[in-house]
């Protein structure tokens, strides 16, 4: 939990409407929240009021931010948050732009309810405390645009949505026990790639690094009884490094 209210102070890049600072600044307060490893992110925003006062405007909205990955060649919501209201600060600026003066989010557990009524206008609590299914949908549906827009520019087509969108089979599905799942996971803890990065279910994930994009696989052999560990590389498929396990010890075999 935190102590305080999360607050931030700084200047959004020069926009040409409040919509788009808006835009900017959630993406600037939550770019150092989540993995830098993921290849995309975006954020959505509902403003419910606005109270101006001279040259300077609060705003009170709903937030929404992810960070998204390849998965089984799907494009998944990695991390990021739900529905949060903010409270933020603008000064409009003689060349058009808004300057953040301020950006506050409630306080965690037990004490977001009293948060959000110290921070927001009593019309709005209802809606910030309880999420509506509509504001969520329209959430997703700004932050997801973000990921469509940079498939785009990769020319690649694929789904979009989060982890719970898309099956996935575990080593328990196959039956691997629980003891060698956590024998091998100790060994991933301190492990390098392939074994820091690929999936904890049979499937892959992608990463670029230094221009080259690589799928991370964790795949289950049931003829040779073997977890396997794989860094292969994306465009000629030829295996980089590799970790092999036996699946009824829990031992490395190489």
């Amino acid at each position: 939990m935190n102590p305080e209210p999360a607050s931030e102070t700084g200047s959004a890049p020069a926009a040409q409407t409040l919509d788009e600072a808006i835009a900017e600044v959630i993406l600037q307060h939550n770019s150092d929240k989540y993995p830098a490893n993921d290849e995309a992110c975006g954020e959505g925003h509902i403003i419910m009021d606005t109270v101006q006062d001279g040259d300077k405007v609060k705003v009170y909205a709903l937030t929404m931010y992810g960070t998204y990955q390849f998965q089984d060649g799907n494009f998944v919501k990695d991390s990021g948050s739900g529905v949060i209201p903010a409270a933020i600060q603008f000064r409009k600026e003689d060349s058009g732009g808004w300057e953040l003066e301020d950006y506050q989010e409630p306080l965690d557990g037990g004490l977001y309810g009293d948060s959000i009524r110290s921070m927001f206008p009593d019309g709005l609590w209802e809606r910030c405390i309880s999420t509506q299914e509509d504001d969520e949908q329209e959430l997703k549906r700004q932050e997801r645009s973000y990921a469509e827009a940079y498939l785009k520019t990769l020319g690649r087509n694929a789904a979009i949505g989060d982890y719970s969108d898309f099956p996935h089979t575990i080593p328990s599905d196959v039956g691997i026990s629980t003891e060698v799942s956590n024998k091998i996971d100790e060994v991933r803890k301190y492990a390098e790639d392939p074994l820091s990065y690929a999936p904890f279910w049979f499937g892959t994930v992608e990463q670029v690094e230094d221009g080259v994009r690589y799928l991370y696989e964790h795949r289950y052999d049931s003829e040779k009884n073997e977890l396997l560990f794989s860094k292969i590389e994306y465009e000629t498929q030829e295996i980089v490094e590799q970790t092999v396990f036996d699946s009824y010890t829990g031992e490395q075999k190489n």
